[in-house]
């Protein structure tokens, strides 16, 4: 994999992420769960070490990963747009 193109997309709540990611040579969009480990409520250390045990043991701090073929890509950024385009 080469030539990593990607996009973050932030919570409104300031402690998730969506990282869109693709490369040129894969026809896949990775879709990448971030999260911060604190929550909104305060710094707990429960959530430091979850956080920081995810980095140890998977060596990246994302909850988890969607990887989507391109028609299922196509799908997702067909509901987005008419998530956000709806007349009210």
């Amino acid at each position: 994999m080469s030539n990593e193109k990607s996009t973050m997309v932030l919570c409104e709540c300031g402690s998730e992420a969506i990282q869109v990611s693709w490369w040129d040579d894969e026809p896949e969009v990775f879709l990448s769960n971030w999260t911060s480990g604190l929550p909104n409520t305060g710094i707990v250390w429960k959530h430091r070490i979850k956080h920081i045990w995810q980095i140890i043991t998977r060596g990246h701090p994302y909850t988890d990963s969607v990887i989507l073929s391109p028609d299922e890509a196509k799908k997702l950024a067909d509901a987005l747009w008419k998530a956000v385009s709806r007349d009210d």
